[in-house]
């Protein structure tokens, strides 16, 4: 299967053709600047109290744990000290916070790149989600056609109302942004393939990746066919920025794994919270291939039907940001549904979709009949994810679609063309520039190490 159909990135919402074109490229195309959900204290308030340093920073070129473990080593403190609200990516210019445990307000060191502002004092340190959204700025050039972005534009107007929707697709950064193979690895570990996660996060390589590192790649998968594989020596291969493959290797040659709890001992030396994002991004990739499976049989993302789950908004998040309170949620039945369209109509809730856990019920309806062929396909159901931690999930539910206002600019820049937007806290820009641009190949093909 491409790689785009395992993502369920192979379909748009808009009919119209794209655009075309580029975007990256330079620094100064993308910028996205968080809106904050947090109110610090001054300044000056008890450090006792207050004792974590909030601080905006404005970084161009910077990827948020680049910068976060660099300010650390220049501020001579754990990174275990800094934390921030979302993650965001190098190539671009990004404005966000962090926080910075410190009873002193440290003297800020100069980076390259990076303006930093002391702003307040909060009692606790920043954590994912302690922002309502962000705000775009996404200059599109070398456009085949900018002047269809208005076309395209008017064929994602809302069901409901005014504004466009653009279906609350996981971006491709999701899955990985040069070796999209994190749902991959996600997947067998879902199935209790530890061994065939560990090989594929090691032999999976990209057309991107330098000679080198394809060549370490297959030797190891060289290895992994062999008989009495030895996997002593196979690390030195890789380069000093692959430590992940490094230390998996290092572990597999001290542990000689010959069963499934073996390897998952192996898999276990990477950082919980990778371990973890191997079945978030295969969670994703489900969800996306959902979204896909209701676009292309041509139901709404917007209006509900018999079978779907709604979620009513979370009335505290700011206009343009909006949240589903996952307390406040309901199943459409044929009883309810006219009185739930009519919520959905007024943008009060939202038709939500399964992000695929133990707590997952399939739905009825053809919702339900969607939801089954997808996880049929992928061979897998919601019990799988009753795994050990970090693996487990109960699983949540998810917009399909998401609504904004677009700002759009063509000709600025000069044979191109600007979209500028928000989104709320969870949702992509890729989302959005995909369904303008068009339908460009993700990624170069993946070599699967057998």
């Amino acid at each position: 299967m491409p790689v785009a159909a395992q993502l369920g990135l192979d379909r748009r919402r808009s009919p119209r053709e794209g655009t075309g074109g580029k975007i990256r490229t330079e620094l100064a195309d993308f910028r996205v600047r968080e809106v904050e959900a947090v109110s610090p204290e001054p300044l000056d308030a008890d450090p006792g109290a207050y004792p974590h340093v909030v601080i905006r920073v404005r970084l161009e070129g910077w990827d948020t744990n680049a910068f976060a473990h660099t300010l650390a080593a220049r501020l001579a403190i754990s990174t275990d000290r800094i934390a921030w609200a979302g993650t965001k990516d190098a190539r671009a210019v990004t404005t966000q916070l962090f926080s910075v445990r410190s009873a002193e307000v440290p003297t800020f060191p100069a980076l390259e790149g990076a303006t930093i502002e002391p702003i307040g004092r909060m009692g606790r340190g920043l954590q994912f989600g302690d922002l309502w959204g962000n705000r775009f700025e996404v200059a599109v050039r070398d456009a085949e056609a900018p002047e269809q972005a208005a076309v395209v534009a008017d064929s994602l107007a809302s069901e409901t109302g005014a504004g466009i929707v653009v279906p609350n697709l996981f971006g491709p950064q999701r899955f990985g942004s040069h070796r999209p193979i994190t749902h991959r690895v996600g997947a067998a570990i879902v199935r209790g393939h530890f061994q065939d996660a560990v090989r594929r996060y090691l032999t999976e390589t990209a057309a991107s990746e330098p000679a080198e590192t394809a060549a370490a790649r297959a030797a190891v998968a060289d290895a992994f066919a062999a008989d009495d594989p030895e996997w002593g020596g196979l690390s030195d291969a890789f380069g000093r920025g692959l430590r992940f493959e490094r230390a998996l290797l290092h572990r597999a040659a001290e542990l000689q794994p010959a069963s499934a709890e073996g390897w998952r001992e192996v898999l276990e030396v990477l950082p919980w919270n990778l371990q973890r994002l191997f079945v978030h991004a295969f969670q994703a990739a489900l969800f996306n291939r959902l979204v896909a499976a209701r676009m292309r049989a041509g139901l709404s993302l917007e209006r509900p039907l018999v079978g779907d789950r709604i979620g009513f908004i979370d009335e505290d998040a700011p206009a343009g940001f909006a949240q589903p309170d996952l307390s406040r949620r309901t199943a459409v039945t044929a009883d309810n549904r006219q009185q739930v369209d009519r919520h959905c109509r007024a943008r009060r809730a939202f038709v939500m979709g399964p992000l695929v856990g133990t707590a997952t019920t399939l739905t009825g309806g053809r919702p339900g009949e969607l939801e089954r062929a997808v996880l049929t396909e992928a061979d897998v159901e919601p019990g799988d994810f009753a795994l050990p931690d970090p693996y487990d999930s109960t699983g949540t539910l998810r917009p399909l679609a998401v609504h904004l206002d677009l700002d759009l600019s063509v000709g600025e820049p000069a044979g191109g063309y600007t979209l500028r937007f928000a989104l709320p806290s969870g949702s992509y820009a890729t989302a959005v520039t995909r369904e303008f641009i068009g339908q460009p190949e993700l990624y170069p093909p993946v070599n699967d190490g057998g």
